[in-house]
């Protein structure tokens, strides 16, 4: 399959082939007599298509006024199949700083170790590339709150707060990755007005001015496809480009790949054993209870099998998981359709075929885990090694740091009342009520020096009593009232409010520390 952007009737689409997958895999390596050989052509062809596509998106870059050394290194130009591939992936997408790092390791490593970097772009599945999470500024206040109306933001420091944070997207006709587009310009121009106003009210410049570097990219690309946008947006403001991409859709579509899910359709029912039973072995050794965890067994019915595959009718929009017979190719598989892999036979094909490391985030460093045992077990051999790298990175990192100070006060109210000696010189109390306690805590060590001597004496000591007494209440009254101080300016924030500033999931690059 081959695949071409096309804003014809102003829709994007995919153009395929006159190839069935049937007729691309068979006969392919009925030459190939080792594992190493049959990687070797599997490299040579993914090379071959991530430089082709990779060059696509170059070519959409400059259509859209961006150059194409703006989203293409120059070391992609030196074509080199002899090197190692180092490959990572993700839905194409406007991402969280997580994924992004992950990103940029990879482009950084390969650069520096000359290795082949290449991203999979996960075009199957459904999702909206172009969404993102902006922060709005307004009343933070819980309506349901019984306090102050309105938000005192000296409590914080002077720090502006936002009040919620909302999705945004920049995308239309959304479902498949495969099929979702680019709104219209003076929705774009609209959309990036208004979240960026809200930015600069919340004193965020430069996330501001960000985003309207995205939104001018992608004023010049209606009715584009949105996956393909979203990734020469990333690119085009520096992450990613020393990168080759390509599509699942596409490597699925490689005669290597068609010729190992051949082999699967044709013993569908013994690779359906396999599968569930290195689930079973798998949640076994893990003590894992969840049957879902990390996959769903596959299904059967009949004599017919549930495998790790999408049946996509990419003319339609839709997807629906494959089923076979034994010994038969695929169950209603037309000309036009793609087969695609899911869940852990994505990394399985790419790390027994494609690749030399295999990088994840946090999730896929945890499910591939599986995806090891599996692969020893059905082919015996090992997958390419994996390797994780994730961040978490904060818009209001200053609110955030102090809103988790102040949780952390509300649960040790109790203790900071009755023994704040335990929290003098860690910034939990102002200068000046500091300064208070510890005369207070002193006014009560005098005094309890001075009640020992006069017992040591037996002498009455009932005015020593009530000065220690007094001292304590008035260290506990200090303590308490300098904690609920603290603990107004928490109960100022509504839920929502809390969630924008905990939230780890605005785009990268409304961080300013990016190559723009």
């Amino acid at each position: 399959m081959t695949s071409n952007l096309s804003s014809k009737s102003g829709r994007a689409t995919y153009e395929h082939s006159t190839l069935t997958w049937q007729e691309q895999s068979s006969g392919h390596y009925a030459d190939v007599s080792s594992v190493s050989e049959r990687c070797q052509l599997a490299r040579f062809e993914l090379l071959s298509a991530a430089r082709q596509w990779t060059r696509e998106l170059a070519e959409l870059a400059e259509l859209a006024g961006v150059p194409a050394s703006k989203v293409v290194a120059p070391r992609l130009t030196r074509f080199d199949a002899s090197r190692p591939i180092v490959m990572t992936g993700h839905q194409p997408g406007l991402w969280h700083s997580g994924i992004a790092v992950k990103y940029e390791t990879v482009d950084k490593w390969c650069d520096s170790h000359q290795m082949n970097a290449i991203a999979l772009v996960i075009d199957t599945d459904e999702g909206d590339p172009l969404s993102f999470l902006t922060p709005e500024k307004g009343d933070v206040i819980d309506a349901e709150a019984t306090h102050s109306p309105t938000v005192d933001e000296d409590r914080w420091g002077g720090l502006s707060l936002p009040a919620r944070s909302t999705r945004q997207s920049f995308a239309q006709n959304t479902g498949l990755f495969l099929t979702g587009t680019v709104k219209p310009t003076e929705q774009i121009t609209r959309i990036a007005h208004d979240a960026a106003s809200q930015l600069r009210l919340l004193r965020k410049p430069d996330a501001a001015a960000n985003l309207q570097r995205v939104a001018a990219i992608l004023s010049r690309m209606p009715n584009c496809l949105a996956a393909k946008a979203a990734i020469v947006v990333r690119r085009a403001l520096g992450l990613g480009r020393g990168l080759y991409e390509v599509p699942l859709s596409i490597v699925a579509s490689l005669p290597s790949a068609q010729q190992l899910f051949r082999d699967i359709f044709l013993d569908a029912e013994r690779f359906h054993r396999d599968y569930n039973g290195s689930l079973e072995e798998y949640r076994r050794s893990h003590g894992i209870d969840n049957p879902a965890n990390p996959f769903p067994d596959l299904r059967s019915d009949g004599g017919r099998y549930e495998l790790p595959f999408w049946l996509v009718r990419v003319d339609e929009g839709r997807r629906r998981p494959l089923w076979c017979e034994p010994q038969a190719d695929g169950d209603g598989v037309a000309s036009g359709d793609l087969v695609v892999p899911r869940h852990a036979m994505i990394t399985s094909l790419m790390r027994m075929l494609f690749c030399d490391l295999f990088v994840h985030g946090t999730g896929g460093g945890t499910y591939d885990q599986f995806t090891d045992e599996f692969v020893r077990h059905r082919w015996n051999v090992s997958a390419a090694p994996v390797s994780v790298v994730t961040e978490s990175r904060y818009l209001f990192e200053e609110q955030r740091d102090r809103l988790l100070r102040l949780k952390h006060v509300e649960a040790e109210i109790r203790n900071m009342t009755y023994h704040p000696e335990q929290f003098l010189d860690k910034d939990y109390f102002a200068p000046d009520i500091e300064r208070q306690i510890v005369e207070e805590i002193q006014r009560k060590m005098q005094a309890v020096a001075a009640l020992k001597e006069l017992r040591a004496q037996q002498l009455p000591a009932a005015h020593i009593n009530t000065r220690i007494q007094q001292a304590t209440a008035n260290i506990r009254q200090l303590a308490f009232d300098a904690c609920q101080s603290q603990l107004d300016a928490l109960r100022q924030l509504s839920k929502s409010a809390i969630d924008a500033i905990e939230s780890r999931e605005y785009p990268w690059f409304f961080f300013p520390d990016f190559d723009a």
